[in-house]
């Protein structure tokens, strides 16, 4: 960055800092924002009222480094998002098509003392600012004239050799365009129409879902039908894209009660048109018929229906059951009606490349494979409009744990190869995906951004403080540890990596580069060890080592994904979640095993997701499958004493922490599109908000070793659906 004046910036409600790098409301609460995103804004309020053009930006903020326009999309989305902007009402950053973005707000500015009254706003100077052109001499003239003459016939050569090399070469390949059709909104389940003129996706508030329709290429949008309560899912368009098909569940968390509606594309009445539905719908040619996955939880089995477009004269096509099951995400007819394409996944693979996709002859019920290759994930499908190729969003086999997870691949049905189209970095939304009758796709890529903050742990938001300058720290774990220091894993090329760093964010440095993708890092309370899960034969398992990043010990081997663990405050037991298919039989165990290694005990047959011991050693608290109930265990036995079901939007990745002295369960809950600590007392009773961020998502927290400190893993989600022209 060039160097200027530090100064102040104050414009609305906030105040940007510049000498502390800090962009804080009226009131004082500082808001997360990531450097670079800092930088952005900073540049734009310092060119306040001035046309600033991307390149120039981008030039601006990465000068040493050469990156993608997406980067610079991504600034601005979180931008908006920390500015409090909403859809169409860019009160602060406007964007100019074709040139860049202005800063629109007025800006007052504090120097050295002076108020903001005894100074000029930034806007008011780049308005003074106009340097008259000089004169040029008669010499001067001829030199420049002759300059731009030699300039012109340059010019004149390349485009005349383009010319040429394209008439010889009139196939020649145009470039992949990647062309952004949303502007900071939270875009989920998105999908777009055959004729390529609308697309919708789903967009939430606190209470309510909405589904919202857009022109393609226009920043207006209507809401389709009215908000609902629950969810919306999968989204899709009918084949003559006068009709979106939307899924709804019913709460409960079970697909056997999601029920599938239809609704007029320019919006109207909503029609309900079948019951139990675990996936989008899929159309035949003449859209008279459907295709579609039924999860059924008794038996463990995925049947894929064909039903005539009103949901009537159902046919089971196929059904799975057992270690071998159609990929719960979707089916794709071809334009042809010659084949469904679906993933299968095969669960007692123990290597990576467990799923394989096929493609089944609707009629006649011939199933053949599509492609020889092994995926670690496929989910939503769609063909190219000649039925030669398929679109998907997924993970090639091995790349689960890397950056190329969740990408989106081209497989061509002629020989079954596949290529990877998405090349910004960022992972894929597995549900929204759409292919045009052009070939066009739409997708929602997606990125997570973290940075690890430390607060008082009465949740004063005043007292929070930023520590270190990651953009993927502490989402899959925090450990402060005894000695005030604190572990924490963070992105590290392709895989994570632990970290250690003081307590004040310095002399930050790097315990681990194996295994390079680890996972879920827990601490003994004293810091003696490390326990993590980590990718070996095909499954998680979970690990022990020093602080020092050495003697790692491999502690389970079972037949199950071992990924959730807790330790005893004793540090002599860990209690982890084992998760086993085996024949017909999925479910999950609760294990229990000594921290030097052994045997391992089986403890509870329940599924206990992301569980963590209480400070004195005696309980046990456990998240249930639906997500949405936190119970608490007897540590002994594993018998389950209590259970607390949430009624806010709890995200519970993270688990539900106990409070230093027992009495509370912590857990992180959003509202609003804010992620804040929520606290359920153990006796009973109502649950009360412990933080009071207004902005920002919260991914991870842990409490320091004294109980004194909160430290949290904040940051931002950007989501947007873009387009995707001349991939073939």
């Amino acid at each position: 960055m060039d160097k200027r004046p530090t100064s102040t910036y104050e414009f609305g409600e906030f105040r940007l800092d510049v000498d502390k790098r800090l962009l804080l409301r009226q009131n004082g609460l500082p808001v997360a924002l990531m450097p670079k995103a800092f930088e952005t804004l900073r540049y734009l309020v310092e060119h306040a009222g001035k046309i600033v053009e991307k390149d120039e930006l981008m030039s601006a903020i990465w000068t040493d480094t050469i990156v993608e326009e997406n980067n610079l999309s991504q600034n601005i989305s979180i931008l908006r998002k920390v500015l409090g902007e909403r859809r169409g009402d860019h009160r602060y950053i406007a964007t100019v098509p074709g040139k860049g973005f202005q800063f629109v707000a007025e800006v007052r500015i504090c120097v050295n003392g002076n108020t903001e009254s005894e100074v000029p706003t930034v806007n008011e100077q780049a308005r003074s600012l106009s340097v008259p052109r000089p004169k040029l001499t008669n010499r001067k003239f001829l030199i420049a004239a002759a300059v731009l003459a030699t300039v012109f016939v340059a010019a004149l050569s390349i485009v005349w050799f383009r010319f040429l090399s394209n008439a010889k070469n009139p196939a020649q390949k145009k470039d992949v365009v990647f062309m952004n059709l949303t502007d900071g909104e939270s875009v989920d389940f998105a999908t777009i129409s055959p004729d390529g003129k609308y697309f919708c996706y789903v967009s939430h508030d606190r209470e309510k879902a909405h589904l919202m329709l857009q022109q393609t290429g226009q920043s207006s949008h209507i809401e389709i039908t009215e908000p609902i309560a629950t969810d919306i899912y999968n989204t899709t368009f009918t084949r003559d894209s006068q009709f979106v098909y939307f899924v709804v569940p019913d709460g409960s968390g079970d697909s056997e009660h999601n029920s599938l509606y239809r609704v007029p594309t320019l919006g109207g009445v909503r029609t309900k048109v079948l019951v139990s539905i675990g996936s989008p719908v899929s159309f035949s040619p003449d859209g008279r018929e459907m295709v579609f996955l039924r999860v059924k939880t008794q038996n463990h089995s995925v049947s894929m229906i064909i039903a005539s477009s009103d949901g009537a004269l159902e046919r089971d096509l196929i059904t799975m059951t057992g270690e071998k099951t159609i990929s719960i995400t979707n089916a794709a007819w071809s334009p042809d009606g010659k084949t469904i394409a679906y993933g299968l996944a095969d669960l007692e693979k123990r290597t990576e490349g467990a799923v394989s996709i096929f493609g089944i002859e609707p009629l006649s019920g011939e199933i053949k494979p599509l492609s020889p290759e092994g995926w670690d994930a496929s989910y939503r499908m769609a063909w190219t409009h000649d039925s030669q190729g398929l679109v998907f969003i997924g993970t090639k086999a091995k790349e689960s744990s890397t950056t190329r997870r969740d990408q989106i691949y081209y497989l061509s049905i002629a020989d079954g190869s596949s290529r990877r189209i998405s090349t910004d970095g960022n992972r894929h939304q597995a549900y929204s995906l759409g292919v045009t009758d052009k070939d066009e796709i739409l997708a929602v890529p997606f990125n997570r951004l973290s940075q690890i903050w430390s607060m008082d742990a009465l949740g004063d938001a005043l007292t929070v403080t930023q520590l270190p300058t990651g953009q993927a720290d502490g989402r899959a774990g925090i450990c402060p540890l005894a000695d005030g220091s604190i572990a924490y894993l963070t992105r590290n090329g392709d895989g994570f990596s632990i970290w250690l760093m003081n307590g004040d964010g310095s002399n930050r440095r790097q315990l681990t580069t194996e295994p390079s993708a680890v996972e879920e890092l827990r601490a003994a309370s004293d810091g003696r060890f490390f326990v993590f899960s980590a990718h070996r034969d095909g499954q998680s398992h979970l690990f022990r080592l020093d602080p020092s990043g050495g003697n790692l010990m491999q502690l389970t081997s079972g037949e199950g994904h071992e990924n959730d663990s807790t330790i005893s405050p004793d540090g002599n037991w860990i209690v982890y979640n084992s998760f086993v298919v085996n024949g017909n039989i999925w479910g999950s165990a609760l294990w229990k095993i000594s921290s030097n290694g052994g045997e391992p005990l089986r403890l509870a047959d329940i599924e206990c997701l992301s569980p963590n011991y209480s400070p004195d050693g005696k309980f046990i608290s456990c998240v249930s499958e639906d997500w949405k109930k936190i119970s608490i265990l007897l540590a002994d036995d594993g018998m389950t004493i209590k259970s607390f079901d949430l009624k806010d939007h709890a995200i519970l990745n993270a688990g539900a922490k106990w409070t230093p002295d027992g009495s509370s369960l912590a857990y992180i809950v959003e509202n609003n599109k804010v992620g804040n600590i929520r606290l359920q007392p153990v006796g009973g009773g109502t649950s009360h908000q412990l933080t009071d961020f207004t902005s920002g998502d919260l991914y991870n927290f842990a409490y320091s070793a004294n109980g004194s400190r909160l430290h949290l893993a904040r940051g931002y989600s950007i989501r947007n659906a873009v387009m995707i022209k001349n991939f073939r």
